[in-house]
């Protein structure tokens, strides 16, 4: 079975939790763990959604994380195993599995004390064990910190060989919850090699409308929606749209670019039944993505790399010496003094010198990157030479960087950076002394 079938959706399958309360699931306790004491109950939630219509089924391993799972007396390879094992069986040849990948449940620093490198390990232990289960897919959902998304879609795409479904979590305000927009999400994850990206949970379908069309607009990969039943009643829990409402809403997307459509939370079999009986005489199409103009970004601003933009360049002329310095001594505030002064000016990119020269100013300029994202909401050109110096820079930038070549800089030997991290090399050319 093809996942993206010309001229046909494809469907996801609905919320797994809700499910396996039905199933004796009680509060507090982890649904991770039901693929090992209640195996039959998860394998029944995943048949109602095939007998739905599902077409890819997620494993319940959502949550099933090292931290998560400390002090359960179960390993992430013993937990991922059992889940897709049942979701194989459930599947058999009718649909495809996809190991499901969600927040650590930890915010990642600056804001929290989650590094990037921890979050990474501890997606690349989850993948792993899916695929060497026979996961078909990594399915990367709910997450609304776009350095955690980037960790673990890196995770999955240089540990196996899954093809990477990516989805986040949006407000109403059109951005997540910490403050990730659309169109910073769609180039970072496309940068990155996913198959697919889109939306899941928070909200109802009719609310995340105006997210899909703005992803449409910047990306050209199929796009996912799996969308929450509206919002529940804060007295009884019951969410506010009915299968037949839920499914009429969705409608809206199949002109929109999307190709995957499923629900998130409220949602159960009835709704995905309904889904698909909605979508049968729909068929999608394909978005019209501008890209006349490259874009770079952070997680929360879009910089148009026209002829208008203005480059903050002083890291590389008046104030390299300063920076050389600081860089040695990992003295970040007077880097953060100096890239103001380009912003006081400004500059709507920074222009980064990366060779470092040594292991330890590496591992200095990562660390002065990692903070200074803390502060300023412009992208980062990074001037190099090196592709080693310069893969450290890209690794820790959360964001869409530019690259940019000084006068005899062999750009076949930065290309390999590049690629893999879905940066783009600027025609312009940076004033140096």
């Amino acid at each position: 079975m093809q996942l993206f079938q010309k001229e046909q959706f494809c469907f996801y399958d609905g919320a797994m939790g809700t499910m396996l309360q039905r199933h004796g699931l009680r509060q507090g306790e982890a649904p991770d763990l039901m693929c090992l004491t209640h195996p039959e109950a998860v394998e029944a939630v995943h048949q109602a959604y095939l007998d739905a219509g599902s077409q890819i089924l997620c494993t319940n391993t959502f949550g099933a994380n090292r931290r998560n799972l400390a002090g359960s007396g179960h390993s992430v390879q013993e937990v991922v195993t059992a889940a897709v094992d049942i979701a194989r069986r459930a599947a058999a040849d009718r649909a495809r599995v996809a190991v499901d990948l969600g927040p650590i449940g930890e915010l990642m620093a600056p804001l929290g004390s989650l590094t990037f490198a921890d979050a990474y390990e501890m997606f690349r232990e989850m993948a792993v064990a899916g695929e060497q289960a026979g996961a078909d897919f990594a399915a990367v959902e709910t997450m609304a910190d776009l350095a955690e998304l980037r960790a673990a879609v890196l995770a999955v795409r240089e540990n196996t060989q899954l093809p990477v479904l990516a989805t986040m979590t949006f407000e109403h305000t059109g951005r997540t919850y910490l403050g990730t927009t659309p169109e910073s999400f769609a180039l970072v994850a496309e940068g990155l090699g996913v198959s697919a990206l889109g939306v899941n949970c928070s909200v109802g379908p009719d609310a995340l409308t105006p997210v899909v069309q703005r992803l449409g607009k910047v990306t050209s990969l199929p796009l996912i929606v799996k969308p929450n039943a509206g919002l529940p009643d804060h007295d009884t829990g019951t969410y506010a749209l009915s299968p037949a409402d839920f499914a009429q809403q969705m409608t809206a997307f199949a002109g929109l670019g999307v190709r995957l459509a499923g629900g998130c939370c409220g949602t159960d079999p009835d709704y995905i039944r309904a889904l698909c009986a909605a979508f049968a005489e729909l068929r999608p199409k394909q978005q019209k993505c501008d890209e006349s103009v490259p874009l770079a970004c952070t997680a929360s601003t879009v910089v148009p790399l026209d002829d208008d933009v203005m480059l903050g360049t002083s890291l590389l002329g008046d104030h390299r010496a300063e920076f050389d310095q600081a860089l040695a001594e990992g003295d970040f505030d007077t880097v953060l003094e100096l890239v103001n002064e380009d912003l006081d000016d400004g500059a709507d990119l920074i222009c980064i010198p990366t060779d470092c020269g040594s292991d330890n100013a590496r591992q200095s300029l990562q660390g002065i990157l990692l903070e200074l994202q803390g502060f300023i909401t412009v992208p980062l050109a990074f001037v190099s030479k090196n592709a080693g110096d310069l893969e450290a820079a890209l690794r820790v930038f959360h964001g869409k960087a530019c690259v940019m070549a000084e006068n005899g800089t062999d750009l076949d030997a930065l290309a390999g950076p590049v690629l893999k991290y879905g940066a783009i090399i600027m025609g312009l050319q940076p004033p140096t002394e």
